[in-house]
């Protein structure tokens, strides 16, 4: 089922992975076609020549009857040379033909085949503290991607055959088995994982939760859902955890927004230490280095890094904040309440921020703005729709329906369709009415993400990217929190080559592109120390940055280039 389902969509990360092993196996049987071609050829060329060494004359086709003949190994045939060079000639295409009957063919053919034999049913005992995924698809195949760089185990489940030989074939543990039977979790050894994830629709994720809590009732199983009804009748079947990703998906491009109150909106926490954003649009911040900010002078917080036109750049004293800038801020409650206490006064929208589709991404982009008191106006071709909720009925495509929606002189769109060519569409006649106006998309695929930069849109929302985030920061709760795709915030002991150091003395932000917002000692964070805070061998010290940066980091201070134990102590079990 899940392989047919793929078949509709031949330009994700899914379809291509399962797709990669069958270009292989007909590139190695192409090539094997190919060798088998030249040689006959080059056999067929030499047979000549030597027959005409010999004084025989035959035409262009003997000489390949008689390669095949001697190759196939069926005897000489009726055409036997008398010269050395011959009788040498001979023996050597004799032994191509041995060699490809014994050796050869049978090699490229076990390869192709032999891979239903090769995929289990189970892992072993010792196979523990690992993932557990039950569907391939956008979000867990981003989610994979994201595990791998931590050494963080896993497991697929799959009921297709098709399916599991070409996860096989690319390295992944694949267990082949009924997903709505409880002994493939056991097999799976659930009870020592440390988390299972569902992506199925909702119906499927209620069968399958009953399955699992049959066969474990106490590890933890997170599930997206499509909206809160769901999300409560999922977690009575047993969830742990219930993801509603487009609505996750919704407030995220609602945060983007620029202008509005100007506030820092919460995005993620590690004990008492918070992470938020908060739009520089319409505040004396614009215009400002980090440096000429002052904020943490003012507030005590350290912005840690800037969002700019979709791009996350790690902040520095030189760094440029504009209208367009959205600021990571790292702190605590106090200093963000401080924060917001400042600069609450500050509104750069009059105008109604235009939201395109009124589905479950749009109404939840509508309910955070609302809750920011941004006025908006939402459009959707469905009448059904528009028709139970406070928006217009239209069609985005339309030129002049976006400009009696007040296109030309709005702040901002958020385009949330679920269909990348049309919100790529939209984007690129969005950016032409108006080349002022910001512009956030909803990208369903990832690799629409770029193309939908290139239409002009400012900000890109990827649905897999803000499924997987949510899920990788449920399973590395404590240690790990990702802010966004590729962006990091993590805790780690303090390196044995910085003992004894201050925060100046390293230039871990010059150097490695990784800013310190908090040390732990004895079980309290000392949120952004100052520079001249010493470091010690006892601490642990909470880094943001790149996964780039972060991997820099690990293999200078680490010598064996992994990961320190200290980074996973605390799996959510």
């Amino acid at each position: 089922m899940e392989s047919k389902l793929f078949k509709f969509l031949p330009e994700t990360p899914v379809n291509l992975l399962l797709q990669k092993t069958s270009r292989r196996n007909a590139l190695l049987l192409l090539n094997l076609v190919g060798i088998t071609i030249l040689l006959i050829g080059l056999y067929a060329l030499i047979f000549h020549i030597i027959a005409e060494y010999e004084g025989m004359r035959h035409n262009w086709f003997t000489g390949i009857y008689w390669t095949f003949e001697i190759m196939s190994t069926l005897g000489t045939g009726d055409i036997i040379f008398r010269s050395l060079p011959g009788q040498i000639f001979t023996v050597i295409v004799l032994l191509t033909g041995i060699g490809f009957i014994l050796v050869v063919i049978p090699f490229v053919f076990l390869q192709m085949f032999q891979s239903t034999a090769r995929i289990p049913r189970e892992v072993a005992r010792s196979f523990d503290n690992h993932v557990i995924i039950t569907h391939m698809d956008e979000i867990t195949a981003l989610l994979i991607k994201m595990l791998t760089p931590y050494n963080q185990r896993f497991c697929i489940l799959s009921e297709d055959m098709e399916q599991s030989q070409h996860l096989v074939d690319e390295g992944y543990k694949v267990i082949h088995s009924p997903l709505l039977a409880p002994a493939t979790y056991q097999n799976a050894n659930i009870a020592h994982a440390a988390l299972v994830v569902l992506t199925a629709h909702d119906e499927r994720n209620a069968a399958l939760l009953h399955a699992i809590r049959l066969a474990d009732t106490h590890t933890p199983v997170i599930t997206t859902a499509t909206h809160q009804h769901a999300g409560r009748l999922l977690k009575e079947a047993g969830a742990d955890h219930v993801l509603i990703a487009e609505k996750i998906l919704g407030e995220t491009m609602a945060r983007r927004v620029s202008g509005g109150d100007a506030l820092a909106h919460l995005v993620g926490r590690m004990d008492n230490l918070l992470i938020a954003e908060a739009t520089a649009s319409g505040t004396p911040l614009a215009g400002k280095t980090v440096r000429e900010a002052n904020l943490r002078a003012l507030t005590g917080l350290t912005v840690v890094g800037v969002w700019e036109k979709g791009r996350f750049q790690i902040a520095r004293a030189e760094t440029r904040i504009t209208e367009q800038s959205a600021l990571v801020l790292a702190g605590s409650r106090e200093q963000i309440q401080q924060y917001n206490e400042i600069f609450c006064i500050y509104n750069s929208i009059n105008k109604p921020v235009l939201i395109i589709g009124a589905g479950v991404v749009g109404r939840a982009t509508a309910h955070f703005l609302d809750s920011r008191r941004i006025r908006y106006a939402l459009l959707d071709i469905d009448e059904r729709i528009t028709r139970c909720n406070p928006s217009f009925h239209g069609d985005a495509r339309d030129p002049e329906t976006l400009k009696k929606l007040g296109l030309q002189e709005a702040p901002s769109v958020v385009i949330t369709t679920h269909s990348d060519e049309r919100n790529i569409y939209i984007t690129t006649l969005a950016r032409a009415i108006n080349p002022d106006i910001q512009i956030i998309a909803r990208a369903t695929h990832d690799q629409a993400t770029p193309l939908l930069h290139r239409a002009g849109a400012d900000f890109v929302i990827s649905y897999a990217s803000t499924g997987a985030t949510s899920i990788f920061n449920y399973l590395k709760s404590g240690n790990i929190m990702m802010i966004t795709e590729g962006v990091d915030v993590f805790r780690i002991k303090t390196p044995e080559a910085l003992h004894g150091r201050t925060l100046a003395q390293t230039t871990l932000r010059k150097d490695y592109g990784l800013s310190v917002i908090g040390i732990e000692d004895n079980g309290k964070i000392e949120i952004n120390p100052p520079a001249d805070t010493r470091l010690h061998k006892d601490k642990e010290i909470i880094l943001i940055g790149t996964v780039e940066s972060e991997h820099l980091f690990l293999n200078t201070f680490y010598k064996d280039g992994g990961k320190p134990k200290s980074l996973f102590k605390k799996m959510l079990h």
